[in-house]
């Protein structure tokens, strides 16, 4: 059985009309965003937040509908710039604006390019995914080689 590993801070925001679980893992400078497609949780990212949380800081959220995200009032439908506005309230909350990269799977990779749009400064790198969950070596390693592509020209 595999070592668990503890979150650094875990809360819920309330965001315009919803509720959104989060978790931040590790205490670097560098921080990795991940974001779940539809009908994913945040639980998708343990084998990542394992992998990545000595190197990283890692925040992980469940969107309104994810795991115990809610809806609080108003249509069950979170529109695509509601789930822009409770991405970037989770970004401020966690902090590490200054080097930031978001890694998504499948719809998660609309909203990350929705975000960056808005806020192209804010982000370092976008690391955009259709993928299994389960990180395999090849997996790990574009991850890795994302991470260490140079930033200056974005």
């Amino acid at each position: 059985m595999g070592v668990s590993i503890m979150p650094l801070m875990k809360g819920k925001l309330d965001v315009q009309r919803f509720v959104v679980p989060y978790r931040i893992y590790g205490e670097k400078k560098c921080t990795l965003v991940f974001i779940n497609g539809i009908m994913q949780s945040m639980a998708m990212w343990h084998t990542f937040v394992r992998r990545f949380s000595q190197s990283y800081r890692i925040v992980v959220f469940d969107f309104p509908n994810q795991g115990s995200g809610r809806v609080v009032s108003g249509s069950a439908q979170l529109s695509l710039d509601e789930q822009v506005d409770i991405l970037d309230a989770v970004i401020k909350t966690a902090g590490g604006e200054d080097q930031l990269t978001v890694c998504s799977a499948s719809w998660g990779g609309v909203v990350a390019l929705a975000y960056a749009a808005r806020h192209p400064q804010r982000l370092q790198r976008l690391i955009l995914a259709s993928m299994g969950t389960r990180p395999n070596q090849k997996m790990i390693e574009i991850i890795t080689k994302g991470l260490e592509m140079p930033t200056e020209d974005r």
